[in-house]
């Protein structure tokens, strides 16, 4: 007796046949055909895509860096600057508050007197004598005469408050004071 008999054998044909058309089916659908696309083409155009994507979050990546180092290098060299400027104005106030005690008494010493008191001796000037008093009984029209020197010194010292009120703006326009 021979077990496989003719409906055995077209059973097992049958199943044959079918996996080999299923075989067939999935070649077909990933290769293609001449007349079917297959999905290989659109694979490796997606894989190309995303090839190009990682390379351009790579080159966005270090151009971030680039700018983040950049920002730190700025921000290191605004605050040199800002230490440069701040002690080149302490040296400055320093050597002018070493000189402030002359300049102290040349103003107690040759104070403008007005009409009213001219005639009566200047008070008695402290170290602590930070200007010249304005007489409270001004009387309209007055004449007050000063001398040269006492012109040049009230330039000297306007020239200076004007200039450091500059430095003050420039500093304020600069976001490094308020």
């Amino acid at each position: 007796m021979n077990p496989f008999s003719a409906l055995a054998a077209k059973i097992y044909a049958g199943l044959f046949g079918a996996a080999l058309a299923l075989v067939a089916v999935q070649t077909i659908r990933i290769d293609g055909l001449w007349f079917i696309s297959g999905l290989e083409d659109r694979l490796a155009a997606a894989r190309t895509q995303l090839a190009d994507e990682k390379a351009g979050r790579t080159a966005d990546r270090a151009d971030w860096l680039r700018q983040v180092k950049a920002a730190h290098a700025a921000e290191a060299a605004a605050e040199r600057k800002s230490q440069e400027i701040a002690s080149n104005a302490q040296s400055a106030h320093n050597a002018l508050a070493a000189d402030d005690t002359g300049l102290r008494d040349y103003i107690a010493d040759h104070r403008v007197r007005g009409a009213v008191d001219a005639g009566s001796p200047a008070p008695a000037s402290t170290n602590a004598d930070r200007g010249a008093a304005v007489p409270a009984p001004a009387t309209a029209g007055a004449f007050v005469a000063t001398s040269e020197t006492d012109l040049i010194a009230c330039d000297a010292d306007y020239a200076y408050a004007a200039g450091a009120y500059e430095f003050v703006q420039g500093l304020i326009a600069s976001d490094l004071a308020k």
